[in-house]
């Protein structure tokens, strides 16, 4: 049975949250060991990376199916952010991992933390539209809202920013290459890491789109998580290419 009162009570917790991540996270500059920051500090056991991405991914994308499914609070509204959220979650669950050049195995211990996260945020994104939130909320008019309108602007200028980058990076390699290379086009021009910016911005779409406390909570754990590794990731670059651009930041342009 879904309760309410349980609900809230780890909601706020839930919040509170990030802020203690995000202190951890930048000033013991510790970060998820996958890709180019790979370590051994976070345990020895490995599994393949495309693997670990699906197990991370894939309970978004199953968790809302199961609440959709047996909700009483189905229309027009709680349907369009359902297929909002698997416009992300499918293709990052079952496209992206099959799709991308990953091949560094990735630490067990990353993969649960994620797996974690992602049980537990979709419990409160899902719960929120299907159980919680007042059943007239997303229904009516609520398409032709300045909300959901402008969110589904920010968050599809997010994915397709998302994806570009990805997209850069998966194609940045010549057959036969290795290694890491600087790379180009899209908004590397300006950031290191665009494919977060573009994350970042994905769910203050969904923020927008959800007008509730529940989304921002997503947004600001966006940020406490990816922030941090961008910058991170910028000092990699400038540490390992000479002539890595010095005008480019690390993830808003001009600024940081």
């Amino acid at each position: 049975m879904f309760n309410p009162q349980f609900f809230y009570i780890a909601f706020y917790i839930f919040l509170a949250l990030p802020i203690i991540v995000f202190s951890i996270l930048i000033f013991t500059k510790l970060s998820a060991p996958y890709g180019r920051l790979s370590s051994a500090a976070w345990g020895s056991a490995m599994i393949p990376a495309k693997i670990g991405w699906l197990i991370m991914e894939s309970p978004s994308s199953i968790i809302f199916m199961i609440f959709i499914a047996t909700s009483n609070s189905v229309n027009s509204g709680t349907i369009a952010l359902f297929i909002i959220w698997q416009i992300h979650y499918f293709y990052r669950s079952f496209i992206y991992p099959f799709s991308s050049t990953h091949s560094k195995p990735m630490p067990l211990t990353v993969v649960l933390s994620a797996l974690s996260f992602q049980l537990i945020n979709t419990y409160f994104q899902a719960g929120w539209i299907y159980v919680i939130a007042p059943a007239d909320m997303y229904a009516g008019d609520y398409l032709m809202s300045w909300q959901f309108i402008l969110g589904v602007i920010v968050f599809f200028t997010g994915t397709l920013i998302n994806r570009q980058s990805d997209s850069i990076l998966k194609n940045i390699r010549k057959p036969g290459e290795t290694g890491y290379k600087i790379p180009y086009g899209g908004l590397y021009k300006w950031v290191s890491c665009p494919n977060y910016l573009g994350e970042i911005i994905i769910w203050l779409g969904w923020t927008i789109m959800l007008n509730s406390i529940i989304g921002f909570a997503f947004f600001i754990w966006t940020i406490s998580n990816l922030a941090p590794r961008a910058l991170q990731n910028h000092q990699w670059y400038l540490a390992n290419f000479d002539d890595y651009p010095k005008d480019r930041k690390a993830l808003l342009p001009f600024i940081v």
